[in-house]
C-alpha cells in the first residue's frame, strides 16, 4: 500500500470513529497525527486528546526470486490520553480507555480487511502493549501491525537511460 494511501485510511478511520468520554457525553472523532519518532514531541503542541499517532510504515523484503517477493509494510498507532487532573492513581483507567479505542481500530482493519478495502492484513502479526509514560505525562496503548503484499520485482526499463 503506498504511504499516501495509507495515511489516508487512518485519517479516515480517525474521522469516522465516534469516541464519547462518558455514555452521555457528545460523541468526537480521534484526534489524528501522522509522524515519525524525530517529531513526537513538536506534534504534541495543539493537539486534543485522545489522539491518534501513527507512524511511518517501514517495510521488509522476503522471497527467493524475482517472481516470489513480497513486501511487508510495518506500522505502529499509538492511542494516547492524558490523566485527568495529572492523577496518577487513574494511570490504569487512561490505559483501559486507550486499549478501548486501539482494539476497535484493529477491528476496523479486520472489517476492511474481510471486504477487500486493504489486501494483506496480517492478523498473526499483531503486537499490542501500554504505553507507561511520555515526556508530557500522556498514557495510552499501541498497536503494532503488518501488511504483507506482493512485490513486482521486475524492473521498469524506462526509467533507466542505460536500459534498453
Amino acid at each position: 500500500m503506498e504511504i499516501t494511501a495509507f495515511v489516508d485510511l487512518f485519517k479516515s478511520y480517525c474521522a469516522n470513529y465516534q469516541y464519547k468520554e462518558t455514555p452521555v457525553s457528545a460523541a468526537k472523532p480521534i484526534y489524528f497525527v501522522s509522524l515519525d519518532v524525530a517529531n513526537l514531541t513538536a506534534a504534541l503542541k495543539d493537539i486534543r486528546f485522545p489522539a491518534l499517532f501513527l507512524m511511518t510504515p517501514e517495510s521488509d523484503f522476503g522471497g527467493e526470486t524475482i517472481d516470489n517477493i513480497t513486501e511487508s509494510q510495518e506500522s505502529t498507532y499509538i492511542i494516547l490520553q492524558p490523566l485527568p487532573k495529572n492523577d496518577i492513581s487513574r494511570k490504569e483507567e487512561v490505559q483501559d480507555s486507550s486499549k478501548k479505542i486501539a482494539d476497535e481500530f484493529i477491528r476496523r482493519l479486520l472489517h476492511d480487511h474481510n471486504i477487500g478495502v486493504i489486501q494483506g492484513f496480517n492478523i498473526a502479526g499483531i503486537k499490542s502493549g501500554p504505553i507507561e509514560r511520555t515526556a508530557d505525562s500522556l498514557y495510552g496503548w499501541e498497536v503494532s501491525f503488518n501488511l504483507v503484499e506482493d512485490f513486482d520485482g521486475e524492473i521498469n526499463t524506462a526509467v533507466w537511460g542505460d536500459l534498453d
